[in-house]
């Protein structure tokens, strides 16, 4: 396969430069629509919460839901997303991804629009472990296919433009829930997230699929594809993955949790009401998001040509400076205030979104970056965000106050940040890394 074949499907017409843009502005409108329909249920649950037609669940003494019901809604994606991520790995390794990214987006956006019809705790349950599927699918095939598209040059710009969807689309979703569930109820935003998705499905299948390892050594593109066991030894040797990984884990644990409670949290301690607690948490998301990721992919880039691990630093470095400003959200100073250190917090949280992908595909061979990316996603769930809504709805519940949940989410952020920021790699265990595979094969 060639590998000038990489934007959309365009039958007689001469490859262009522009193409892998073109691509690049696909997937990214994906992974917008990926995260919009994550959080939709975030910004919608404090509606769901109290909604008497919505039968089963754990609930209080008023008959409304308990906190950590609402957890394990957010808690049965994670869950399923992070088993499915494995298989979904292998299969992105070994067939076209185009058709994996294809059926995963259609697959989940018919889950979300089927979680607006639920009508009982149970069925909402499994409408949300089927967007999990879904979004398992395209999460380890797309970052692998971006790697193919473009070169180390461009690749880490590459990787920062599509990681940008996911604070834009964590705001869509933050507002979708809270607006249009506050005016037509909270199954409509369900509705009016699920239909996009049916149409970019389609749109997938025009992705032209660019030759694996492309951009890479000769050795380490052209090297027969390992087996489960050999890539499991690939996997362990690299501590640069390894690493990257667990900084991802600790992160993934705090920055799931809050993402399924601010609203909820500024709903009770910021004096707003649901459509007002979704729409600014989602404004506050997409502008610190934003900001993040761009200061986050120029300032890894930056770091990176002065030392090994930058990428790895920078996200260190970010990450213990939010856990600081996370304990002043959780001491809810006043309106102004929680806003305002709310989105530093979630600014310099994102900031570490591009390096830290970024250091994830370098560090391991082309030949296994959807497995290596599926392998991260399944530690990362595993130990975060699978775990971590439902922790903090259990802590609400106990102590009384999701403030008290809230300040707890600063020590993985610390943690994190200390993990990159002092267990990056040497020049040496970066060439080890890169090279391991052509070594093995």
């Amino acid at each position: 396969m060639s590998g000038d074949g990489v934007g959309l499907e365009a039958p007689g017409a001469a490859p262009r430069r522009s193409l892998p843009f073109a691509a690049l502005s696909v997937l990214t409108g994906i992974n917008l629509l990926n995260y919009a329909d994550r959080y939709v249920l975030a910004g919608a649950q404090e509606l769901i919460k109290s909604d008497p037609g919505l039968s089963g669940g754990l609930r209080d003494a008023a008959g409304q839901l308990t906190d950590a019901s609402l957890g394990t809604l957010a808690a049965a994606f994670f869950v399923v997303y992070m088993v499915a991520s494995p298989f979904t790995g292998f299969l992105g390794d070994r067939f076209p991804r185009k058709y994996l990214i294809a059926a995963g987006v259609l697959l989940w956006s018919l889950a979300t629009f089927a979680s607006g019809l639920a009508t009982s705790f149970t069925t909402l349950l499994l409408a949300r472990a089927f967007v999990g599927i879904g979004e398992a699918g395209y999460a380890a095939a797309s970052p692998s296919l971006i790697a193919d598209l473009f070169d180390k040059g461009w690749r880490g710009k590459a990787v920062g433009i599509f990681y940008v969807a996911i604070p834009v689309g964590s705001a869509l979703g933050f507002a979708a829930g809270g607006m249009i569930g506050a005016a037509w109820g909270w199954r409509a935003s369900f509705f009016v997230a699920g239909l996009p998705g049916l149409v970019l499905a389609l749109v997938s299948l025009l992705l032209r699929e660019p030759e694996r390892g492309v951009h890479d050594e000769a050795s380490e593109a052209q090297a027969a594809l390992p087996s489960p066991r050999e890539i499991a030894g690939l996997l362990r040797a690299n501590r640069g993955w390894r690493v990257a990984t667990v900084g991802m884990t600790l992160m993934t644990f705090a920055a799931g949790g809050l993402a399924s409670w601010m609203p909820s949290f500024l709903v009770r301690f910021a004096e707003l009401s649901q459509s007002e607690a979704g729409l600014l948490f989602g404004g506050i998301t997409a502008v610190a998001g934003l900001l993040g990721t761009i200061v986050g992919t120029l300032a890894g880039e930056w770091a990176t040509r002065r030392r090994p691990d930058g990428y790895l630093v920078v996200s260190g470095v970010s990450l213990a400076a939010a856990a600081p400003l996370l304990l002043a959200v959780a001491a809810h100073p006043g309106r102004t205030a929680t806003l305002v250190l709310t989105f530093a917090a979630l600014f310099l949280v994102m900031l570490n979104t591009g390096p830290l992908n970024t250091a994830i595909i370098n560090s391991v061979p082309a030949r296994i970056r959807a497995t290596a990316m599926a392998t991260t996603i399944f530690v990362i769930h595993l130990f975060g965000d699978a775990i971590s809504p439902t922790l903090i709805g259990m802590v609400s519940d106990w102590s009384g106050s999701l403030a008290v949940a809230v300040a707890a989410c600063a020590l993985p952020l610390l943690a994190g940040g200390l993990v990159l920021s002092f267990g990056g790699r040497s020049r040496a265990q970066v060439a080890t890394d890169v090279g391991i595979g052509a070594a093995r094969s």
